[in-house]
């Protein structure tokens, strides 16, 4: 199962686009890279979020953000062109006297770069869990949700994250979560006792067209709604998420994989 995700998370400075009109996806490590080849790629990077979030939405500092351990870049061009790009990073720090990793992601796709392995930093979270260093420290799952799809995605791989659809939040998440945002310097609105965490931030672009709007609006998925109730969608209102990652995401992200695998397989069989 592991080589499923071996070849999910390429460690190699790209390789060559050789299927003309269809997204072909490298890895890159940007740690890895010197300074002109990293400042030449965040351009690019930059440039594709700027269509999605103001300025940018910080990419740039994201990535190069001194607390970062390792970021991941996973690119999806299409004949050349950036069309999706997906950062992973990984935070490796001493929180309260417990050696953790907080696992962060952040992605802009347009449509021909969508329903490919950019959307999705799950196999690079997995790769680390079963990793000695991984065994190592508590992994944490933090950020923000700027769209009810990120947060159903989310809640599906991490079940427990917080916050959950209910009345009232888990007290010791909800410390957590406070923890990480004062540690990462996230502005919090108001709220409740009790109320999940919210965040000001502009949210994607992606999520102003109206298609996409509208099946938000008509979801009837309890998550879908949870956010809904406390991010409306004409607000520039995200979900902070936080949570610890559990054995039981990393054997379900190894399901999905070995699905997934086997739709390509039937394909190319076909």
């Amino acid at each position: 199962m592991l080589q499923v995700l071996e070849r999910w998370s390429v460690r190699t400075l790209g390789r060559p686009a050789v299927r003309q009109g269809r997204p072909v996806v490298r890895a890159v490590d940007l740690l890895r890279l010197g300074p002109a080849e990293r400042a030449e790629l965040l351009d690019r990077v930059e440039r594709l979020f700027s269509e999605f979030f103001p300025g940018g939405g910080g990419v740039r500092a994201f990535c190069t953000d001194p607390l970062a351990t390792h970021v991941l870049l996973r690119l999806a061009e299409v004949d050349g062109v950036l069309e999706g790009c997906s950062v992973y990073r990984r935070d490796d720090l001493t929180l309260d006297g417990t050696d953790v990793a907080v696992h962060r992601g952040y992605a802009a796709m347009r449509p021909r770069g969508r329903g490919n392995v950019t959307s999705s930093y799950t196999p690079d979270i997995v790769r680390y869990l079963f990793s000695p260093a991984g065994r190592r420290r508590v992994s944490l799952i933090f950020g923000r949700s700027f769209t009810p799809a990120t947060y159903l995605i989310t809640r599906r791989y991490c079940p427990s994250v917080y916050p959950r659809p209910g009345d009232t939040q888990d007290p010791e998440q909800e410390a957590l979560a406070r923890r990480l945002c004062e540690l990462y310097g996230f502005e919090l609105c108001p709220s409740e006792p009790g109320a999940p965490l919210v965040s000001p931030h502009a949210r994607s672009q992606e999520f102003a067209d109206p298609e996409a709007r509208a099946r938000a609006a008509a979801s009837d998925h309890p998550d879908v709604r949870f956010y809904l109730e406390h991010c409306p969608l004409d607000t520039d209102r995200t979900l902070v998420l936080a949570g610890r990652i559990e054995a039981r995401m990393a054997l379900g992200v190894l399901r999905t994989a070995l699905r997934v695998q086997g739709r390509k397989a039937l394909r190319m069989r076909s």
